[in-house]
């Protein structure tokens, strides 16, 4: 019996109109929109699960399926069958989180491009990434309050100009518990990039904003097309081991083709797989795809694609830093890990700024409600609290002296030792910790805060927490790797 992956749109609409992405760049073909009925796709598992072994079931390919207002029962479909059913969600929403958790989907994607709204915006198009990461914690804390054992994972589109983004959304991400995973953003769908290799203009046009989009690609286009022609005669894996499937019961040729007109092959319901795959196998498409190596593209399957981009990512970044690129990255470096040591650094280090201008009495009791979550956090022992001391740098002292104070109270009101954390470090220059904002999870805001500090630190460009969120929330370990199909899809 043949093993197949299904892709199953289960809606026919996306959210968001990513530049990579058909549905922001291919605006002349209009796919059908609607939802999937879960009467179908109870039909779907029926039949395949009686014509073939089903490896997996990923309930996207095209567009966002958390925008179907059933997609709980459509989990419980999949799921009732022993197979492993996969989301894949760009998160800008998020409806009926609890009970989509209760039915315990394997696994649980989210795409991502940037941790800030500026760098995020401009691949997530009419994404807003504060809200993705609101979502984050929310999906987070819905996991352990139904005792899902969904398994998260954050995978970043690696472009041009966002990978220092990167390492913030990797602190940020694997701190709720999700497995992080960069992957080089491509060029999407198939038609546009036979439009581009063939200058083939009856499959797509090419917009000014699809070149722009490929100048931004970190991992070459032409590069990576020259390359992976060389590896043409591999097996194309999308054709011969997926399946897939819109919301309204119809085979598409594979998951890189977007236009239905052309592309649909048959109803996967009165049509036996054995004939799908004929079926496949006879498309010209294929013959032009495979002539170029684009199914090599679109599978990541030459080794030497990550050489391509890492050295396209290094001479992009070297034209803002000048020809001592290495030997300044060489002394970062070493300034990052004298101040990991000095400052006590841990895997969770948090950020205050207080105004220490303001009514001693009231600050006092502001720092005292931060360090008595901290000291009774049960990650206490992971954490570092950075306190932002440099409008107090000539009396550093006042600062020590107030701040042990504090904590003693704290002590000897709940009877608690701070043998195991968290540790508490006194920052007296903001340029530290610019120089170590990777490193930094948060910053904890406050209702007295030293403004120019702010500033000054580059931390108002990370994510930012308010105190309740840090004391309701359990900060996990990484999640170990997940063993599933990896495919640029938002």
């Amino acid at each position: 019996m043949q093993e197949l992956f299904f892709n199953i749109d289960v809606v026919g609409s996306c959210n968001l109109k990513c530049p990579s992405c058909p549905v922001g760049n291919f605006k002349e073909v209009q796919n059908p929109t609607g939802f999937m009925k879960p009467e179908l796709l109870e039909e779907i598992m029926e039949k395949a699960l009686t014509e073939c072994k089903i490896k997996g079931v990923g309930l996207f390919n095209w567009t966002e399926p958390l925008l179907h207002p059933q997609l709980p029962e459509l989990v419980e479909i999949v799921q009732a069958t022993k197979v492993p059913c996969f989301l894949s969600s760009n998160l800008n929403i998020l409806k009926n989180i609890d009970a989509l958790m209760k039915s315990n989907p394997y696994s649980f994607r989210i795409s991502v491009s940037g941790f800030t709204q500026e760098v995020y915006g401009v691949t997530h198009q009419g994404g807003n990434i504060e809200r993705v990461k609101k979502n984050m914690v929310l999906l987070s804390e819905s996991i352990a309050r139904n005792s899902s054992s969904t398994k998260v994972q954050v995978l970043y589109h690696r472009y041009l100009g966002n990978i220092d983004d990167e390492i913030l959304m990797k602190n940020f991400a694997t701190s709720l518990g999700f497995e992080f995973s960069p992957v080089w953003a491509f060029m999407m769908p198939l038609e546009k990039v036979i439009a581009y290799i063939n200058d083939d203009l009856t499959e797509a046009n090419l917009t000014q904003q699809d070149f722009k989009t490929i100048e931004r690609l970190a991992l070459p286009l032409t590069s990576a097309l020259q390359v992976a022609q060389t590896y043409k005669n591999k097996p194309c894996t999308l054709r011969d081991n997926e399946m897939t499937i819109d919301y309204q019961g119809n085979v598409q040729l594979c998951c890189s083709v977007y236009d239905s007109s052309k592309y649909t092959i048959a109803p996967f319901l009165s049509t036996s797989i054995t004939a799908l795959q004929k079926a496949k196998y006879e498309q010209n498409v294929c013959l032009k795809c495979m002539d170029k190596g684009i199914h090599v593209y679109y599978t990541y399957a030459a080794p030497e694609f990550n050489e391509l981009a890492t050295k396209n990512v290094i001479e992009h970044y070297s034209k803002y830093l000048g020809l001592s690129l290495s030997l300044q990255f060489n002394q970062r470096q070493e300034l990052v890990e004298k101040l990991r040591d000095d400052l006590k650094l841990r895997d969770l280090n948090f950020a205050i700024f207080p105004d220490w201008s303001k009514i001693e009495g009231a600050l006092d009791l502001e720092l005292e409600q931060v360090l008595r979550v901290f000291l009774n956090h049960p990650n206490k022992n992971r954490v570092t609290v950075l306190i932002d001391v440099s409008s107090i740098a000539d009396r550093i002292a006042d600062g020590e002296f107030a701040l042990s104070s504090i904590v003693m109270k704290i002590m000897m009101e709940e009877d608690i030792e701070v043998a195991d954390g968290p540790e508490i470090c006194l920052v007296d220059n903001p340029g530290k910790i610019r120089a170590i904002l990777p490193l930094i999870h948060s910053r904890i805001i406050m209702e007295y805060e030293n403004e120019q500090a702010l500033k000054q630190s580059g931390i108002l460009n990370i994510s930012s927490w308010e105190l309740n969120q840090v004391r309701s929330t359990r900060f996990f370990q990484p999640a170990p790797l997940l063993a599933e199909p990896l495919k640029q899809k938002d």
